[in-house]
């Protein structure tokens, strides 16, 4: 299955864990809102600092780093790889979000728009259940005290504090 091929596209999104209970008229809701792009490495693909709004984004194929970008240089916090998504938080808020996402190989992506995102996830309860389901999961994976250096300045201390009241 080539993604350049739109019409294999739903197939791709119905590999993402929030996205594999949707019907297929969602998942064709999703694809044909979503913006195909390549990127090389080192491309800032999600900026926190940007007050523009952003879609969800898709990893398709490649690896992207995310970042905190509390001061120079930026400190990694985890690695996204394919196929996986990001950004859903700052569609859901309307606000940017906390961290950056910058590619560390050729990726290809895609930036499902957030309008439509959101009005799937009114229509389909699935979605947002499955979003929740995985930040939990997310957050109780979280070894809080083997990385005490990602929780350093006062975006980590935030961190810190909101995951230990998440992970309850």
């Amino acid at each position: 299955m080539v993604l350049d091929d739109l019409k294999h596209l739903e197939n791709w999104l119905a590999r993402l864990d929030i996205l594999a209970a949707l019907p297929a008229s969602a998942l064709a809701e999703l694809g044909g809102a979503c913006r195909l792009f390549h990127v090389a490495p080192a491309t800032t693909v999600l900026d926190a600092m940007s007050p523009r709004e952003h879609g969800v984004f898709v990893l398709f194929e490649g690896r992207a780093a995310v970042e905190l970008p509390e001061r120079p240089p930026s400190r990694q916090i985890t690695e996204l790889a394919a196929v996986s998504s990001f950004g859903e938080f700052g569609v859901i808020s309307g606000k940017p979000g906390s961290a950056s996402v910058r590619s560390i190989s050729h990726c290809k992506l895609g930036e499902i728009a957030p309008d439509v995102f959101r009005g799937v996830m009114q229509c389909q309860p699935q979605l947002p259940l499955a979003l929740l389901q995985r930040t939990i999961r997310d957050f109780r994976s979280l070894k809080l005290d083997a990385t005490p250096h990602l929780f350093d300045g006062r975006i980590g201390q935030d961190l810190r504090r909101q995951l230990a009241i998440w992970s309850l």
